[in-house]
């Protein structure tokens, strides 16, 4: 080997680990044993129609290009990032980012997932967290991954649960797939400025508490206002002895009002020494975005700086960064007991939803039924992302009607298909049996099929599952269980019939052979022929099935799960229903009909730096609002 490739090797051998952080006790520590204080902005695009609508801000290039010495002129070492789209190409920022410093904070949950108002932590979010994992594990300046627990989803001490759950199985994943041990952390969403935050540190215990523990906590003020000194001055007392790197996030100083006031931007207090001592820095929102009256993105579509910019700009230049060495700090912290039961906090049970379902037991269940909903009923309950709601009315609010699909947080409680999220397989597998069914095929909405013959691993499975499906399935690994069975047992006979079986599965005598209040719904919305027969069949049941998703389609280590649908409003049951001729049947949508990365994020802009549209996914951006 040359001299020269040896340089050359070293250089990249340094550059690479020298970005690698380490997390230690309420700190985050460069290799080098000096301290990492984060200051850092939110980066992210939206698509021109809501701030709702979140495009990938790390697959542009050019733009990530054209706006880091806009992010370096006001010390931004960190920027933290809404959405990612797995299914893109994101070395070339993400490179340009480390040759510049500047580390990233990225989501493991798709931001449309989070409108989702039913907790849950299932194979959908599985599948997007380790494509994400995938994609972005190999870049040295990933600062962490962030874990939701933010109003409109994980919004209560309750669903604790399921953020452990997600970080628990995000650093399992990466462990088993020899990845560096990423920091997974979470942002609470339920900050109070006017309080002191019980429920912060209390959760902060919670997820540091026992095996499964969180690497990092984020406060966000969910009203976006500046954070006031006195708020942050008593949080740094309140964190003194975190046992994990506690951060201020969506610190939103950008009143534009306010633009050349430097009391706008606290940001020596934030990086002052005490603070420092106990907070690992703070995230301003927003670089990029969606700008409204008063609180504009600090650089707009057009690459202008605007008078935010500028007055933070003036203030970072006199601000000065106190920070320690790693060799002269002792973690205050070393207790990992769970917090206990307070005035204002309810402790979230210790039991954690299990790692989201083998992608076999959803068919397996499917394949001992005799009538399933047609694809294209699935499909209008899907597209609107009503299932759901069907879910309520079928199985009550809190699904105790429907044990085998339940999660309950608060109760510890998870059925055996709760982390199931194909939408036919949940209805299917949430109504109990009705030895009076007899709609099948009924005016298309519904599809006869013959129970398939149960093999030796779905019996595996679904014994595990127990009568309704209330039982815990603890051992997927069905390979190993057979090679070490006696040969005599049911499990290495070959198939089983469904017949011979009990008549299939064991939950709720075959788990959901009716689910009539659906087919009442669904006439109503869909068929305009339904609402004659709805008259005179009140207690109709039907069933749904849809072929189950493959995940986002990222290729990776480890296995591919499902994915769960974003629960939106029922539509009014007075809704004029779409008529179809009697004499013609739904015809069945295409199973490519649509692209699945549109199911987890909205699809990227175009940059305005960029050619026209090439069918790549490059081309040119509409305006940020």
């Amino acid at each position: 080997m040359s001299a020269t490739n040896r340089i050359f090797r070293l250089q990249r051998f340094w550059q690479e680990h020298r970005l690698r952080l380490i997390a230690q006790g309420s700190h985050f520590f460069y290799p080098n044993g000096s301290q990492f204080v984060i200051h850092g902005v939110g980066y992210q695009i939206y698509d021109g129609i809501s701030s709702q609508n979140f495009a990938d801000p790390l697959s542009d290039v050019f733009d990530c290009d054209s706006y880091i010495k806009s992010l370096q002129d006001i010390k931004v070492n960190v920027i933290q990032v809404a959405a990612v789209n797995p299914n893109l190409e994101h070395a070339g920022c993400m490179e340009a980012f480390a040759n510049a410093g500047i580390y990233v904070l990225a989501p493991l949950f798709p931001p449309i997932l989070l409108q989702n108002t039913e907790a849950n932590w299932d194979s959908t979010a599985y599948n997007y967290s380790t494509s994400v994992i995938n994609n972005l594990g190999k870049f040295n300046n990933v600062l962490g991954f962030v874990a939701p627990n933010i109003i409109g989803y994980f919004s209560s001490t309750v669903d604790l649960p399921l953020s452990k759950a997600m970080i628990r199985d995000a650093k399992n994943y990466m462990k088993i797939n020899g990845m560096r041990d990423i920091p997974v952390g979470v942002i609470d969403g339920t900050a109070d400025t006017d309080k002191d935050s019980v429920f912060g540190i209390n959760s902060v215990t919670f997820l540091s508490c026992e095996e499964a523990h969180g690497d990092f906590y984020g406060l966000s003020d969910g009203r976006l206002g500046c954070l006031p000194t006195d708020w942050i001055e008593r949080q740094a007392q309140l964190f003194a002895d975190a046992s994990m790197p506690v951060l201020f996030l969506s610190n939103g100083c950008n009143d534009k009002y306010r633009a050349n006031d430097s009391d706008n931007y606290p940001l020596q207090d934030l990086f002052s020494g005490k603070i420092t001592k106990t907070i690992s820095g703070g995230i301003l929102y927003d670089f990029l975005g969606c700008s409204n009256n008063r609180d504009p993105p600090l650089i707009n579509s057009e690459n202008v700086l605007g008078d935010v910019y500028k007055g933070l700009s003036s203030v970072m230049a006199t601000v000065s960064i106190t920070t320690m060495d790693e060799a002269t700090y002792t973690p205050t912290s070393t207790s990992t007991a769970c917090p206990t039961p307070q005035s204002e906090w309810t402790t979230p049970p210790p039991t954690l939803p299990q790692t989201p379902s083998h992608f076999k037991l959803c068919s397996c269940m499917m394949d001992t039924l005799d009538c399933v909903a047609d694809s294209i009923i699935i499909g209008k309950l899907s597209v609107p992302d009503n299932l759901g709601n069907y879910m309520t009315l079928l199985c009550g609010e809190d699904r105790t009607g429907c044990p085998g699909t339940a999660s309950r947080p608060a109760n510890g409680v998870y059925g055996a298909f709760s982390n199931v999220s194909d939408g036919s397989c949940t209805i299917n597998g949430s109504m109990p049996d009705n030895p009076d069914f007899h709609l099948s095929n009924f005016t298309g909405a519904m599809d006869k099929q013959t129970p398939k013959p149960v093999n030796n691993e779905c019996q595996f499975l679904l014994a595990q599952a127990g009568e309704n499906g209330t039982e815990t399935i603890k051992d997927f690994d069905f390979a190993k269980t057979a090679t070490s069975s006696d040969s005599s047992s049911p499990t290495s006979t070959g198939l089983i019939k469904a017949s011979e079986s009990g008549g299939g599965l064991p939950i709720g005598a075959k788990a959901g052979i009716g689910v009539g209040i659906a087919v009442v719904v669904i006439s109503a919305m869909c068929l305009a022929l339904f609402l004659f027969r709805r008259r005179k069949r009140q207690s109709t049941e039907t069933t749904f099935e849809k072929a189950e998703m493959d995940g986002t389609g990222m290729k990776g280590p480890g296995k591919v799960f499902e994915a769960p649908a974003v629960i939106a409003e029922v539509p009014a049951m007075n809704e004029t229903p779409i008529e179809l001729p009697s004499e013609e049947r739904p015809v069945e949508a295409e199973a490519d009909g649509q692209k699945r990365e549109s199911q987890l994020l909205p699809s990227s802009p175009r940059s305005p730096h960029s050619g026209p549209e090439d069918g790549t996914g490059n081309g040119t951006r509409n305006p940020r609002p």
